[in-house]
């Protein structure tokens, strides 16, 4: 069972994920889970990086303000 991701106090998100799908993502080898990590981080930098409205929205989500 799936719920959906549900908004936070604090800010940022939380989210569900059922046994299945935490055993499946554990088959994962670490050095996959780290690409996608760092694919991720450098795509984030880049887009903060050509929009400045972009990165304050980041940072406002970071801090929990968003």
């Amino acid at each position: 069972m799936k719920k959906p991701a549900v908004k936070r106090e604090k800010g940022g998100f939380e989210y569900f994920r059922s046994r299945e799908q935490i055993l499946e993502y554990m088959k994962v080898p670490p050095e996959r889970k780290l690409r996608w990590l760092e694919e991720m981080w450098k795509f984030n930098r880049e887009v903060a990086k050509s929009n400045p409205e972009i990165a304050k929205i980041q940072g406002k989500f970071r801090r929990g303000e968003i």
